[in-house]
């Protein structure tokens, strides 16, 4: 085994931090990172970040991440209807794919008003702002602190 793939195999098994925090535009902004410990529904991690302590309650915070987890979980779901619907795009060539919106684009549209709802609500009363998952390829729930 070379030591490059030696890096590469001990950086996919270390384990990432639940959140980082980093300064963009003269903002604070914190990841909270998806956990891939089980592989089949990464989700995100309910480790509440140091840096939020006394801007906003730990609960709701939890609360945000598991209502976006569990549709996560909800869009990922086969059933019967997922998968006619994929055969049905398969045979059409996926030209049914702009006729008939995807339970996954549904739930992202339930999730980017669920966000929104929740900053309006909890967050930018608090200085913070909840980037829409979607926009940061669901890898990371994205919290800016703005002031």
């Amino acid at each position: 085994m070379s030591a490059r793939s030696s890096l590469v195999l001990d950086a996919a098994i270390t384990p990432q931090p639940a959140a980082t925090c980093h300064t963009r535009n003269g903002k604070t902004v914190i990841y909270i990172h998806r956990a891939y410990t089980h592989l089949d529904s990464p989700q995100f991690s309910l480790t509440f970040p140091p840096q939020l302590d006394g801007r906003i309650d730990p609960k709701v915070l939890a609360n945000t991440v598991q209502t976006v987890n569990a549709y996560l979980l909800q869009a990922e779901k086969v059933s019967c209807t997922s998968v006619l619907r994929m055969v049905i795009a398969i045979v059409t060539c996926y030209t049914a794919e702009l006729c008939w919106p995807s339970k996954f684009d549904k739930i992202m549209q339930q999730i980017s008003s669920f966000i929104c709802d929740e900053n309006k609500r909890y967050y930018e009363p608090a200085g913070l702002h909840i980037v829409d998952p979607a926009q940061t390829g669901l890898l990371h729930l994205e919290i800016i602190m703005l002031h």
